[in-house]
């Protein structure tokens, strides 16, 4: 392996398998642009109008409060740079539509797609990385590295999620049963009784979830099933010349200077 390779290379706690090590490759390349380039433009705006969707620990309603990992680091992001940020959380097609249509500035966080390139543009710094992982029991576990290992496991999964292009494939192939149910509390629970062999979930917000219902039997897999950047995104309909470049340089500097694992770490600590 070359010294970019990472044989031990984790984000914020998740192993990256040697397969999507480049997204890490990338990501580095990426930061060292932005650190060692201006971003040549003044920053003329200074207000920006947010949407994120209820994700804890990412963004959630607390006492009539947003808070979450996302939402302070965009709110310390518009600290650095003398930026009024304001956040609201929206269903997950509201806010594609807001930014469709320029009712609001931006929204966090999106993964890249053709479509949404079309009226959205990006940050070239994620905001995180987002890792699809098997949660199963500890006294029932399950050897996973392919989607074929999956084969004759119960698989629960929140009702109207959208899995990766190859797990659905796969589950139309009936290699494996998926159990759409009502929200992630309850796929939870039914591992814990051991109904079913695994829950798939975001990472953090398995994690999380289960820190909050004191469940210590479910823990997640090493090998996630994906990890996907997420990034800051912003309507092309609004006027943003040059801020997603200062956005970038800020994030980075959150990433380097340990504000963002500090942010990470209040969210995520073991209770």
């Amino acid at each position: 392996m070359d010294k970019f390779s990472f044989q031990n290379c984790t984000i914020l706690g998740i192993k990256i398998p040697i397969k999507i090590q480049f997204i890490q490759k990338l990501l580095i390349i990426i930061c060292l642009i932005l650190f060692f380039s201006g971003t040549g433009t003044c920053l003329t705006v200074k207000k920006i109008e947010c949407v994120t969707n209820e994700f804890p620990p990412f963004g959630f309603l607390v006492d009539g409060k947003i808070i979450g990992i996302e939402v302070e680091i965009m709110r310390e992001i518009g600290k650095r740079l003398d930026i009024e940020v304001s956040v609201e959380l929206r269903p997950w097609q509201t806010m594609l539509e807001t930014m469709r249509f320029g009712t609001k500035d931006c929204m966090f966080a999106a993964f890249y797609t053709a479509d949404r390139e079309k009226f959205m543009d990006y940050t070239k710094v994620p905001i995180h990385i987002s890792s699809l992982s098997f949660f199963v029991h500890k006294h029932k576990p399950m050897l996973y590295n392919r989607i074929n290992d999956l084969a004759g496991m119960r698989i629960g999964i929140v009702k109207g999620f959208k899995n990766p292009p190859d797990f659905e494939k796969a589950e139309r192939k009936q290699l494996f049963q998926v159990f759409r149910l009502r929200n992630l509390e309850i796929n939870f629970r039914i591992l814990d009784k051991k109904c079913i062999n695994a829950v798939l979930v975001n990472k953090h917000v398995g994690e999380y979830t289960l820190s909050q219902m004191k469940l210590p039997n479910i823990e997640p897999m090493p090998v996630p099933l994906t990890a996907t950047p997420a990034y800051i995104a912003f309507s092309k309909k609004k006027e943003h010349t040059g801020l997603i470049e200062y956005i970038d340089s800020a994030l980075y500097e959150i990433l380097l200077d340990g504000t963002y694992k500090k942010i990470f770490d209040k969210y995520m600590k073991k209770n």
